[in-house]
């Protein structure tokens, strides 16, 4: 499968990538060769293959149960900004505008 420019942009786009050109110009045949292999995965005669089971699938995961209580005050302490009982993080992901992702 051949992917040209416009692909290429496109998927950087919906995952948030910006590329260098040099990047624009190798990601068409490294992400051919990438579905390419996927093909051959697909292809595969899985009939006499056990599944795989994790371990963990077999135990029985004893988890504590959730109890509500009071919170720690000294946790406050520890950020830079407190409003009311919340305490304030900087913003760690921009906004999606649906607007700009369709340029």
């Amino acid at each position: 499968m051949s992917l040209n420019k416009e692909e290429i942009l496109k998927i950087a786009n919906l995952a948030k990538l910006e590329l260098s050109a040099e990047e624009i110009a190798a990601f068409p045949s490294q992400l051919s060769d990438i579905l390419a292999y996927f093909d051959k995965l697909t292809s595969l005669n899985l009939k006499n293959v056990e599944p795989f089971i994790s371990e963990l699938n077999q135990q029985k995961v004893l988890l504590r149960t959730d109890e509500v209580g009071a919170s720690d005050a000294s946790i406050k302490d520890q950020f830079v900004k407190v409003e009311s009982d919340y305490l304030v993080v900087p913003q760690v992901l921009a906004r999606f505008d649906a607007r700009q992702a369709k340029k």
